[in-house]
């Protein structure tokens, strides 16, 4: 039986703090970044350098994770002032599934491509 009081849900007899989620979101974005680094093998895809085959699309992808860092880090400040905030905690649950989603499809990726999985674009020359 679940009931809930403020800020507090009771399960099972037990009383927990509601779960929120922001400090999930912000785990995730930990997990990413640790996955991001341990699911590259080799020197090459490890690398930023970036070839001539690139033709900008590494700045691009970095331009969108350091937009993305930003909107992060504001979010807490524009959530506090009410600018941009969500109707309903569900819709920030929606959220966290899209990023589980993601996470999936990044260590499928990985997992699938091998070493041909890169940070930067790369031509085989066969």
């Amino acid at each position: 039986m679940t009931t809930s009081s403020p800020g507090k849900r009771r399960v099972v007899g037990i009383l927990l703090p509601r779960m929120r989620p922001l400090p999930v979101a912000y785990g995730l974005i930990g997990c990413f970044v640790v996955i991001e680094r341990l699911l590259r093998q080799g020197p090459q895809a490890t690398s930023l350098h970036a070839r001539r085959e690139d033709r900008g699309s590494t700045r691009s992808v970095g331009a969108a994770f350091g937009v993305a860092v930003v909107a992060l880090v504001l979010a807490p400040f524009l959530n506090r002032v009410r600018v941009g905030r969500l109707l309903s905690e569900q819709i920030g649950w929606s959220g966290i599934v899209a990023m589980l989603a993601g996470l999936a499809l990044r260590i499928w990726a990985s997992r699938v491509l091998g070493v041909y999985y890169t940070r930067t674009l790369r031509v085989n020359g066969k």
